[in-house]
């Protein structure tokens, strides 16, 4: 237990002594070295001392991992799968990920997500979040900001939401292929029946529609889904040219989105600071907002369109309760089933050094205002943006 004690002393003495080195470029195992062998002499220099410092050395090194000479840099990710693969007799290594938190008040890069300067580190698997953080806090108590650490587990616990969501999505992929193996037969059967229609009858009798059942139990079928999405048959009630403004639209959507998400893993925020500000052709990403304008264009004039078809088509009424709860039946199960995976087996699908914090940021707020996605009233209620779940678009849509 004393090495234990030890060597998470050594490592927060390491921590102080790497991060009040001049910001010289020297390599970070060298600045550790230089730490360790000065606690050696100031322990007198006991073989005990010495072989946990070489755990703490081991333990440091493929945590931080600092680069030391560059003041831009924002992110040190450290080494999370060698720190969990060290092994020693009473203790295994433990991946944490230690926040320097800058205040928003004063943080220039607020706009870009970022909360501080971040870090890695490699700590014994003995020592609790809470160990951690009180630990960090006490060596550096001169600091004006405070320190936030996230110590991700190595295997995540399964709960009852989780396997329920597994049995949701097995439910799911049993009903599309029992629906696309029934297609698949019945479209066989299909062909025949039709090359007899055409042997008895005129061509200018057209084939008999399905019947419904037939119609909703290959309501899942790959097969007539794929054929759907990829027809490009024009309907003479279609409004042509609102495909194009469709795919304009998606593909503005899709570049920004790309951007904005390799924002909160890059080490360096300055440098793309400093080109989205100079570069003018980094406009029309920087200025995607705009995009989505295009969808509640796109979504008002649908309404209109099909509302006035309705009212000639009803003689001048429609039942507007019917249009909503028909939008609602079209809108909300896809809706719903996202969220119930981001609540629940979206924290299985990833694993680095800032996947807690990115399926936590998405989580929380499913688990608290779920309910106010699925009424649609999620843009009047929680009043605090960062209470809200995301959804772009649908609590107005």
């Amino acid at each position: 237990m004393s090495n234990i004690l030890l060597v998470s002393l050594l490592l927060a003495g390491c921590f102080t002594f790497a991060l009040s080195q001049p910001l010289t470029p020297v390599h970070p195992s060298d600045v550790v070295r230089n730490a360790v062998g000065k606690i050696i002499v100031a322990h007198g220099g006991h073989h005990e001392t010495k072989l946990a410092t070489d755990v703490a050395l081991k333990c440091l090194i493929l945590g931080e991992n600092l680069r030391l000479g560059s003041l831009k840099e924002m992110l040190w990710s450290g080494r999370q799968y060698e720190c969990r693969n060290v092994q020693e007799a009473s203790f295994k290594g433990k991946f944490c990920e230690i926040v320097f938190a800058i205040p928003p008040t004063i943080d220039p890069l607020d706009y870009l997500g970022y909360q501080g300067i971040s870090m890695g580190g490699c700590f014994p698997d003995t020592c609790s979040t809470e160990d951690v953080t009180l630990m960090l806090n006490n060596t550096f108590k001169n600091l004006s900001f405070p320190i936030f650490v996230a110590c991700p587990d190595d295997v995540p616990e399964w709960e009852a939401k989780d396997i329920a969501a597994l049995v949701v999505c097995c439910l799911i992929l049993t009903l599309v292929a029992a629906s696309t193996l029934l297609d698949y037969i019945w479209s066989g059967e299909a062909a025949e029946s039709s090359d007899q229609f055409h042997l008895l009858h005129s061509q200018h009798q057209s084939k008999p529609e399905p019947e419904k059942v037939h119609r909703i139990l290959t309501s899942f079928s790959i097969i007539k889904n794929t054929k759907k999405l990829l027809d490009t048959t024009q309907r003479p009630t279609d409004i042509t040219c609102l495909h194009g403004m469709r795919f304009l639209s998606m593909s503005w959507v899709i570049l920004g989105h790309c951007q904005l998400f390799g924002l909160t893993s890059t080490d360096n925020p300055m440098f793309l600071a400093n080109y989205f500000l100079n570069s003018w052709s980094f406009q029309a990403i920087g200025n995607g907002y705009y995009s989505v304008d295009t969808f509640f264009y796109l979504s008002g004039l649908l309404v209109a369109y099909l509302g006035m078809r309705t009212l000639k088509k009803n003689g001048g009424r429609i039942n507007v309760p019917l249009m909503y709860l028909y939008r609602y039946i079209r809108l909300t199960p896809p809706y719903a089933f996202v969220m119930f995976m981001m609540i629940t087996l979206y924290r299985k699908m990833g694993d680095g050094p800032y996947w807690e914090a990115l399926w936590k940021s998405l989580q929380q707020p499913c688990s608290n205002c779920w309910w106010t996605n699925l009424l649609y009233i999620n843009n009047l209620y929680p009043e605090n943006t960062a209470d809200e779940v995301e959804s772009t678009g649908f609590g107005n849509s």
